[in-house]
Parts: structure tokens; sequence; C-alpha cells
């Protein structure tokens, strides 16, 4: 079974959350990261993953600087109108699945004497959808990202806690590895941070959107380990 899903951006199943608790604990520190990042994520499940992994004090303690975080974006008036438009390109996606369909059918002669305004709307349709949240995303994220560098202390004290506590999971899942005897490469992480103890960074890049455009940050590929004392 591979256990390093996570890592290369893919989904864990619930039966995976609920049987395989390393597996819980790494994505638990990917996820942690990620927000102490500002990166949009639905914080909604994160209880129940503390609760699996025994961490429930771990949870009550970094909650609302979680909160604090997840929401700061909606309180920027320049990032807040942006990410109710970028949300409703989102909503209009299936749209574009519709779109693409309709396409098909016209250009195989299943579907005949659609009007051709429709036929051009639904070819253009996926591209001004799509394009229009990927711009719009592009633009959040940049702009949430010149707001905390102009402001390096914004959430300190709340980011500071939380990377504690990424640590101590850190810690936890390096010895549950080692005491399981499995083999800390099947457990790599995706993380925007490197200052992590018990986390050894293998490579950092600098990733492509859509394969094209470089990203402003790097991403650190890293494996956890128990060598050193906690």
């Amino acid at each position: 079974m591979g256990h390093n899903r996570d890592a290369s951006g893919g989904r864990i199943n619930e039966k995976d959350i609920i049987d395989n608790n390393p597996e819980v604990l790494q994505h638990l520190i990917q996820q942690l990261d990620s927000l102490r990042a500002f990166r949009r994520l639905d914080i909604s499940k994160l209880e129940t993953y503390f609760r699996r992994a025994g961490l429930n004090d771990k949870w009550k303690m970094i909650k609302p600087d979680l909160e604090s975080i997840i929401y700061l974006p909606n309180n920027l008036p320049q990032v807040s109108s942006l990410i109710k438009i970028a949300v409703l390109f989102r909503q209009l996606f299936p749209a574009c699945f519709f779109a693409v369909i309709l396409v098909f059918l016209v250009n195989i002669g299943l579907v005949a004497n659609i009007p051709n305004i429709f036929y051009r709307l639904a070819l253009v349709m996926p591209f001004v959808i799509i394009g229009g949240f990927i711009v719009t995303d592009m633009l959040v994220r940049k702009r949430i990202a010149s707001y905390e560098n102009n402001n390096p202390q914004l959430h300190s004290k709340e980011k500071e806690r939380i990377r504690k506590v990424i640590e101590d999971i850190v810690y936890k899942l390096a010895l549950n590895i080692k005491e399981l005897k499995l083999d800390p490469s099947d457990y790599k992480m995706r993380l925007y941070y490197d200052d992590y103890r018990e986390v050894k960074i293998e490579k950092a890049v600098v990733e492509k959107m859509l394969g094209l455009f470089k990203r402003n940050y790097r991403i650190y590929i890293g494996i956890p380990f128990s060598d050193s004392k906690h």
C-alpha cells in the first residue's frame, strides 16, 4: 500500500483515516502546514483527524489560531470581493461539463438543429469560466501574499503556536514509524515551510501553474525521522 498519496496532492479515503494512524498524522501535518501558509482550506474535518490521532488537547489549543488565519482574507477589502468572484466561477464548473458534452454531441451528429449562438456559447464557456477562475484565484493568492509580506508580524504568535503543534505531531509520526518498523520514505510530506524538527528536507522545488507559470514560493519535500531528541 502506498502511504504518500498526500505528498502528491491526492486524497486519503475514510477507511485509511480510521485504519492507519501514521497516515492520519501525515495528513494532519500537511494540512496544518498549509494553513500556516495562509492556504484556504476547509478546517471542518480537522477536529475528527485530531480526535482519531488522540490529539484533542492540541486541537483545542490551536483552533482559535486556525480560525483567525483562515478567515483573514475575508477581512481584506480588495481580496474578499475577488474571493466571491472565484467562488462564483467554481460554482459554474458543472456548466462547463455540460457545455463540453453538448459540443461533442453536436460534432458527432447526435444533436442537430441547435442555434449557432448556443453552439458558440457552449464552445467558449469552459475557457471563460475555467480561465476566469484561474486568473481570479491567482490574484487572490498574490494579494494575500503581498499583504503578508508587507505585514511580517501578521498572526506571528498564532503561526508559531501552530508550528509547535506541527512539530509535536511530526515527532509522534516519527516515533510511530520507528516503532512499527515502517519506511519513512513512504511518508513523504509536501510542505510550505522547512523549519520543523524531525523533518529531513529531501528537496525544494518551485512548481509551475498549469506547467507554465512559476509560483513565487518553494515547496519542500520532507520525510519524518526520530534521530534527534524532542
